[in-house]
């Protein structure tokens, strides 16, 4: 009987220490993902800085050519000039639309992560709990 005892508690023991390193691997990555969230949303920030002030860039250059007279700037040249800012302004439209499929993309890698945030805090509650159970059953 006593062997039996010894026996119980040493599995008992060896599976709460397992859900105890269980629980610890959990907080670690919660850790971990904490860090790696703060760098995100810091990037995400920069980036929707960077996209307004592009936004700011493509009106003002849009702006350039209705704010210059025809009369002062005509024929060819204005021709050749229009034909400039059409193409600079939509190559910033290309740009941006760039940043704002990172920004998307930034945007659902955030999202995943605060979700298996909330995960990995249910997950090492759970294995803390299970490893309590195992440590009370010891005799």
């Amino acid at each position: 009987m006593a062997n039996d005892k010894a026996k119980n508690n040493a599995y008992n023991r060896a599976q709460g220490q397992k859900y105890q390193a269980q629980a610890r691997e959990y907080e670690a990555k919660h850790a971990a993902n904490e860090e790696k969230l703060r760098r995100l949303r810091e990037a995400k920030k920069k980036l929707e800085t960077a996209i307004t002030d592009y936004d700011t860039f493509k009106k003002n250059t849009e702006k350039i050519e209705s704010d210059i007279s025809e009369s002062d700037f005509k024929g060819d040249i204005r021709n050749k000039f229009k034909t400039s800012v059409k193409t600079v302004t939509k190559d910033i439209n290309s740009d941006i639309n760039k940043h704002q499929a990172n920004l998307s993309s930034l945007s659902g890698e955030i999202a995943g992560l605060e979700l298996e945030q909330g995960n990995l805090l249910s997950w090492a509650a759970n294995a803390w709990d299970t490893a309590a159970n195992f440590f009370k059953s010891l005799v």
